[in-house]
């Protein structure tokens, strides 16, 4: 009888050793899958980023400029990013250099992982004035390029 208790014992441990094996190398798997994904993919980046005068229905630039003429009063930043995630986060900050008073802040986190592009865009009610103006855009806390531009 104690022999059988014994034999028992052992192969229900050896059973659930095996279970737990399992388990940890299906995990292992998963994991694997997940970084295999993240290596054909890529890592998050910014591809470009411009000024411009409009953007079309996927925030993609139209009339790429530096150069804005008077009158203008929306200026739009059309960035194209790669692989981003929902923690990737973009920001801009609009300044008007002849007075370096800061116009606006603004920002983007993205809702589902992707890629593409994306827009910032600044308004004035009438008219930006004749100067220089300058756009920091930071990517992940980091600043990724200043576009400086001028309205004429």
């Amino acid at each position: 009888m104690a022999k059988r208790y014994i034999l028992f014992s052992v192969l229900i441990i050896s059973v659930l050793f095996f279970a737990l094996l399992a388990v940890s190398c299906s995990g292992s798997q998963i994991k694997l899958d997940e970084v295999k994904e993240v290596l054909v993919k890529g890592d998050p980046e910014v591809v470009n980023a411009v000024t411009c005068k409009n953007v079309d229905s996927g925030y993609a630039p139209i009339d790429i400029t530096e150069s804005f003429p008077a009158g203008t009063n929306s200026i739009y930043i059309s960035i194209q990013f790669k692989n981003f995630t929902v923690s990737d986060h973009l920001s801009v900050v609009w300044t008007y250099l002849d007075t370096k008073k800061e116009l606006s802040a603004q920002s983007f986190t993205p809702s589902s992982d992707g890629s593409g592009y994306h827009s910032f865009n600044i308004n004035i009610a009438t008219q930006f004035p004749a100067g220089k103006y300058s756009a920091e855009i930071k990517f992940n806390g980091k600043v990724y390029k200043t576009l400086e531009f001028s309205v004429q």
